[in-house]
């Protein structure tokens, strides 16, 4: 029982992390650009990623950066 009760919790914890990097991505300001931007080659015009830790040029950008109406 106390096996299922951390297995539990550990898959809890791991997908509350993964969760959890889209709250903490930077916010895009709301730009004509980056309202313009339906695509990743659209967003990689201006930002380089290359250089960036967990970024590669097939991911998803607007999956985690979203535009803030509120900046």
């Amino acid at each position: 029982m106390k096996r299922w009760i951390a297995v539990v919790a550990v898959l809890g914890l791991v997908a509350g992390c993964v969760g959890r990097v889209a709250l903490y991505s930077p916010r895009l300001p709301p730009s004509e650009d980056h309202r313009a931007a339906v695509s990743n080659a659209d967003c990689l015009e201006c930002h380089d990623v290359t250089a960036r830790a967990n970024h590669a040029t097939t991911d998803d950008c607007r999956n985690c950066h979203t535009i803030c109406e509120g900046c």
